[in-house]
C-alpha cells in the first residue's frame, strides 16, 4: 500500500504537470503579476513602490536559472502554491489524520486560486507557504512547547511580511490562538510569544528602513488603491457582504460539491464520538478558516477599504479544512474517498476545457477577452522590426503601460528594461541619463497613428524616445 505522502505528492506532482502545460499552452500571454515581476528584477532592491522585495528576488533567482522568459516564473508560481498545499496536508495530516488531510487537498485543489492560475506569481502566492509555515508551527506548539519553534514561526512570520504586509492578519490568528491556549501561564509560551516577534522584526527590519528612506511608498500605494478609499456607510456594508459572499460561494464553490460528494457518498451517521465538539483540532481548524476573512470584514465594515478578492488567496484552503471539520463524515470509508475522487476528477476535466475553448486555440466565438488572450506576439511582431530599423538596433529601455510594455519586452528577444508609464521615481532599474544615450521607444495607446509615430497593433502606437511621467 502507498504511504499516505507519497500519494499527496503524487496527485500534486500530476496536478501540477497537467495544469501548467495547459495554462502555458493556452496562454498568449503571462498573467499582469508575472509580467510585473519581470520588470522589477532587473534591479534587486529592499522594496519597490507597490510591495516588500521577496517575490521579485525569488524572480530574479527563477530568471537566473531558467531564463528570462514565461516558464521559470510560471514554475516558480506552481512550486509556491503546490508546496503550500502539501504543507497544509501535513499540518490536517498530524492534527487530524491522513484520510481527512487527503480529501482536503483534493477538495482544495478544486478551489479557482489553486487551478485555473497556478502559474501565477505574485505577493499572494509567495505569502502562501510562509502563513502555512505559521499555522503549522502554531499547532505543533500546541501538542509540544519549544522555544525553537516559536523562533521558527517567526521566521514564517518574518518572511511572509517580506511577501506582503497582509501576513499581519495571519500574525493576529496566532495571537489568538496563544490567548485561546492561555499563553501567559506557560513560561515557554510567555517567553517565545517575544521571540518570535523579536525573531519577526529582525527580518523584517532592513525593509523597515528601505521604507523610512523611500517615504513608505507601498503604504501610499495601497491608501490610494484600496485601504484610503474610504466607501460610505451604505456602500462599505454592501462592498463587505459581497466580498464575503465570493470567500464562500465563488471561489470555493466547487470544493463545496467535492465535499457534497463525500457526504452523500457516506449515507450514514459518523460513529460515535467521530465529530466530539471539543476537539482542539476543530477549534485550530475554524480560527485559521473563518478568523482571517471576518477579521478583513471589519477592516472594510469599520474603515470603508475596498477589500479585493484575491486577499483571501493565502487562507481560503483553510477554509475548506474548516468546513470539513464541521461536517459529520468518516472521510476514511472507501466510498466517501471514491465519490470525492469521482466528483475531483469532473470538476478538473470540466475547468480545464473551459480554460482551452475560450483560449485562442478554441472556437472564435468562445475567445475570452481575459488578459491571457492579449495578442503580445502580435505586438512583438509590429514593433520589433521597425524599431530595430529606426533605432539602429536592438530596444534597451521601453517606456510605458507596464502591463502591455512589460508584454512587448518578455516578447522581444532583447527582453528590454522597462521604464514604468515613464515614471523614473517608480522604475530603479533605469537611470536618467539611459533615456539620452539608449535606444528607447515609447509605446502608448492610440485609437489613431500621430504625426511622428509608428502604428503596432490595432489601438496601440510607438515611437522613438521617451515620453513624460504619465501617471496611469
Amino acid at each position: 500500500m502507498r504511504s499516505p505522502l507519497l500519494a499527496a505528492l503524487t496527485l500534486a506532482l500530476a496536478f501540477g504537470v497537467v495544469w501548467l502545460a495547459l495554462l502555458g499552452a493556452s496562454a498568449v500571454t503571462p498573467p499582469l503579476d508575472n509580467i510585473e515581476q519581470t520588470i522589477w528584477l532587473h534591479s534587486l532592491q529592499w522594496g519597490y513602490y507597490k510591495h516588500p522585495p521577496l517575490p521579485t528576488w525569488l524572480a530574479a533567482g527563477a530568471a537566473a536559472l531558467g531564463g528570462h522568459g514565461p516558464w521559470p516564473i510560471y514554475v516558480l508560481g506552481a512550486a509556491c502554491t503546490l508546496a503550500s498545499l502539501l504543507m497544509f496536508w501535513q499540518v490536517l495530516r498530524e492534527c487530524r489524520d491522513a484520510a481527512f488531510a487527503h480529501v482536503a487537498l483534493l477538495a482544495s485543489l478544486c478551489v479557482t486560486f489553486y487551478n485555473g492560475r497556478l502559474y501565477y506569481f505574485n505577493h499572494n502566492v509567495v505569502m502562501m507557504p510562509f502563513i502555512v509555515g505559521m499555522a503549522w508551527t502554531c499547532w505543533r506548539l500546541t501538542q509540544r512547547p519549544r522555544l525553537a519553534t516559536w523562533a521558527l514561526l517567526g521566521l514564517c512570520a518574518g518572511l511572509g511580511m517580506l511577501s506582503k504586509y497582509q501576513t499581519a492578519v495571519a500574525g493576529a490568528c496566532v495571537l489568538l490562538w496563544w490567548l485561546h491556549l492561555r499563553g501567559w501561564r506557560h513560561p515557554v509560551h510567555r517567553v517565545g510569544l517575544w521571540l518570535g516577534a523579536g525573531v519577526a522584526v529582525l527580518v523584517f527590519l532592513p525593509h523597515v528602513f528601505w521604507l523610512w528612506q523611500h517615504d513608505f511608498a507601498p503604504l501610499h500605494y495601497a491608501e490610494n488603491t484600496s485601504l484610503g478609499v474610504g466607501l460610505g456607510a451604505g456602500a462599505r456594508l454592501r462592498h463587505t457582504l459581497l466580498w464575503l459572499a465570493d470567500w464562500l460561494l465563488n471561489r470555493p464553490i466547487l470544493s463545496w460539491l467535492v465535499l457534497g460528494a463525500a457526504w452523500w457518498g457516506q449515507r450514514r451517521s459518523v460513529p460515535p464520538g467521530g465529530a466530539d465538539s471539543s476537539d482542539e483540532s476543530r477549534r485550530f481548524l475554524l480560527l485559521w478558516g473563518a478568523a482571517p476573512a471576518l477579521l478583513m470584514a471589519l477592516l472594510g465594515l469599520a474603515l470603508g477599504t475596498d477589500l479585493q478578492l484575491q486577499w483571501l488567496t493565502a487562507f481560503t484552503l483553510w477554509t475548506v479544512a474548516a468546513v470539513m471539520a464541521r461536517m459529520r463524515v468518516d472521510w476514511a470509508a472507501p466510498r466517501v474517498l471514491r465519490a470525492a475522487w469521482t466528483v475531483f476528477l469532473i470538476v478538473q476535466a470540466v475547468l480545464a476545457a473551459q480554460l482551452w475553448l475560450s483560449s485562442m486555440h478554441g472556437p472564435e466565438r468562445w475567445h475570452s477577452k481575459h488578459w491571457r488572450n492579449f495578442p503580445s506576439d502580435a505586438l512583438a511582431r509590429a514593433v520589433a522590426e521597425p524599431a530595430h530599423q529606426a533605432l539602429g538596433g536592438p530596444i534597451d529601455i521601453i517606456s510605458g503601460p507596464y502591463k502591455e510594455a512589460g508584454a512587448l519586452a518578455l516578447r522581444l528577444p532583447e527582453h528590454p528594461r522597462v521604464l514604468i508609464h515613464g515614471d523614473l521615481s517608480i522604475s530603479p532599474w533605469i537611470e536618467a541619463d539611459e533615456l539620452k544615450t539608449r535606444r528607447v521607444i515609447t509605446l502608448f495607446a492610440a485609437p489613431t497613428v500621430p504625426d511622428g509615430a509608428h502604428p503596432a497593433i490595432p489601438g496601440w502606437a510607438w515611437r522613438v524616445g521617451a515620453d513624460p511621467v504619465h501617471k496611469p
